[in-house]
């Protein structure tokens, strides 16, 4: 992860914002890493079911995660970095308002290849370059599933029903059991999906991180993007721009392109640089302001 904690006018800002509607304490509910609370002057490990005081600073080691919970709430820090959780708190408020989860899910649904098969489709979709342009109105095309992996039929049915706990436990047992490659990597992804839906971001970044994508993998722009999307949620606004970065100079062009200019623009927000935002939701725009994610761009970009 990257070394910098969450800067700029973004958390200045949040100093500003009302009391949040939190418990006095957040529930330590995955813990990965280094991660410290600092308790009368000195830095103490942070453990599983912890209860944290909300006006309490903790302290994020190298490529470490923490997900905290208070009543429904979920917080997710991924970044490097020391921080005070009241701040955090309102910091996450303010992240999650921007609906990232549901511009990628919602608005742009069946852009990228695997969008459908975590939809309860019982088939996958067909390989796509990342340079290829799909856009929501595009027939999606399909291939078979192979008849024998009954591990991915019967993970997207549970899916489907809504039974994510049950979806996850038959992708993990898929992926316990797969030798091929690339194969792992797709049931990497769809824990990875799963995982997200039941609001275990940290868990669901963990299984994208443990492993080099290549880049012909059929799945690449949707764990990029979830991957993206993940970081941003858990406020490593640095990292995320890296990430998005690396494959842009890869890909210029096309709605993958687009999609990451959105993230992009995202981190530049919680970094709080709004011209940089602003600029890279234009080159979005510029792309193809046509395209389902062109036109997202360009609704965002209208809104600041």
């Amino acid at each position: 992860m990257a070394k910098a904690g969450i800067k700029g006018l973004l958390l200045l800002s949040l100093l500003m914002i009302s009391s949040v509607s939190f418990s006095d304490s957040l529930v330590v509910d995955y813990v990965d890493g280094d991660v410290d609370i600092r308790i009368k002057g000195q830095w103490k490990p942070v453990s599983f079911g912890d209860k944290l005081p909300i006006e309490s600073s903790i302290r994020l080691g190298k490529d470490s995660l923490i997900e905290l919970v208070s009543g429904g709430d979920t917080i997710s820090i991924f970044e490097q970095g020391v921080y005070r959780l009241d701040n955090i708190v309102n910091a996450s408020k303010k992240v999650s308002s921007w609906g990232v989860a549901d511009l990628f899910e919602v608005k742009m649904k069946a852009v990228f290849a695997g969008e459908e098969t975590v939809h309860g489709k019982e088939s996958q979709a067909g390989v796509r370059g990342p340079d290829q342009s799909v856009s929501l109105e595009d027939e999606v095309e399909f291939i078979d599933i192979e008849e024998d992996d009954e591990f991915i039929r019967e993970g997207l049915s549970s899916i489907e029903k809504g039974n994510y706990k049950e979806a996850l436990a038959v992708f993990q047992e898929g992926l316990g059991r797969s030798t091929d490659n690339e194969d792992k990597i797709t049931y990497r992804y769809y824990i990875a999906y799963t995982c997200s839906q039941m609001e275990k971001k940290a868990l669901a970044l963990k299984y994208l991180t443990e492993v080099d994508i290549p880049d012909e993998h059929p799945f690449l722009r949707d764990i990029v993007i979830l991957k993206g999307r993940l970081l941003v949620e858990g406020m490593a606004f640095q990292e995320a721009l890296n990430v998005c970065s690396g494959y842009l100079t890869k890909y210029p062009d096309g709605e993958f392109a687009q999609a990451l200019l959105i993230i992009s623009s995202y981190c530049y927000r919680g970094l709080g640089d709004v011209k940089k935002a602003k600029k890279t939701l234009s080159s979005a725009v510029e792309i193809d302001p046509a395209t389902a994610i062109g036109k997202e761009a360009e609704k965002i970009l209208e809104s600041l």
